[in-house]
């Protein structure tokens, strides 16, 4: 099935749940996931699109080969991404679109992750560098609730794991980050914005619609290349001092 095909097929799928969005309130009306893995073949700041051309899509559980070419607005911080990037991505309702999650990848051959745009709850790989796992609940600010199935998050309890052993939690805001510095990769987490469901907290009854989604960017470092960054740092400034102590001594000399 060809691209075109595909976007008709899950276009019709949109219709449909718009129609089971006027069905009873028990009644779900969640999105269907896309999850492709491929290459980034264009980045355009401007329209904030980014363009993948796919080599995998998850189906049934595991990811099957899949050629295609697709393009969705990307959260603000992908567009850091580069061409030729390797990226897991992912969208709800339509094969992208708009794009809810990209992930750099190291390889098609070690799909280990340094990299998160958007919401890590809807990627399919679970490898991040340093044996990482991250969790977060989120509260809603029920004053922004407006009768639909989300409202806007107040903030995020982050929880952070390392080799399946828990090592930090946080509590951010809208644009708050937080760090963790472990002794061979650093993590560094920020949370932009986000959506929670309104149901249990601000409604007693469930009100059917899509899913929340929440905007985050994580990254991943080797500590070695931060102590690196910081030696050549200091090299440099003793350098810097030598030099004008050298030229003190000439200019006395004359």
């Amino acid at each position: 099935m060809n691209c075109k095909a595909i976007k008709l097929c899950s276009l019709l799928a949109v219709l449909l749940v718009g129609v089971i969005l006027f069905l009873p309130p028990e009644v779900g009306a969640a999105l269907r996931p896309y999850n492709y893995m491929g290459r980034i073949t264009r980045v355009d700041t401007v329209a904030t699109l980014i363009e993948i051309e796919t080599e995998f899509e998850w189906q049934n559980g595991e990811w099957k080969p899949h050629q295609c070419t697709i393009e969705g607005k990307a959260p603000e911080d992908a567009l850091k991404l580069k061409m030729d990037d390797y990226v897991e991505a992912a969208s709800l309702g339509l094969p992208g679109e708009l794009w809810t999650t990209l992930a750099k990848v190291k390889s098609p051959a070690d799909k280990t992750i340094t990299a998160i745009y958007g919401d890590p709850v809807y990627l399919m790989s679970d490898i991040l560098l340093g044996g990482y796992t991250i969790e977060y609940e989120s509260t809603p600010e029920c004053s922004t609730w407006g009768g639909g199935t989300n409202c806007t998050t107040k903030y995020v309890g982050l929880t952070i794991a390392e080799n399946g052993h828990q090592v930090g939690t946080a509590q951010l805001g809208p644009g708050q980050n937080h760090l963790y510095t472990g002794e061979e990769y650093h993590i560094e987490i920020t949370f932009h914005s986000g959506e929670t469901s309104a149901y249990p907290e601000c409604t007693n009854l469930p009100v059917p619609g899509p899913q929340s989604v929440s905007d985050f960017t994580i990254r991943i470092t080797e500590a070695d290349q931060e102590e690196q960054g910081t030696d050549c740092s200091c090299l440099g400034s003793f350098l810097v001092v030598v030099f004008l102590f050298s030229s003190i001594l000439i200019f006395k000399k004359k």
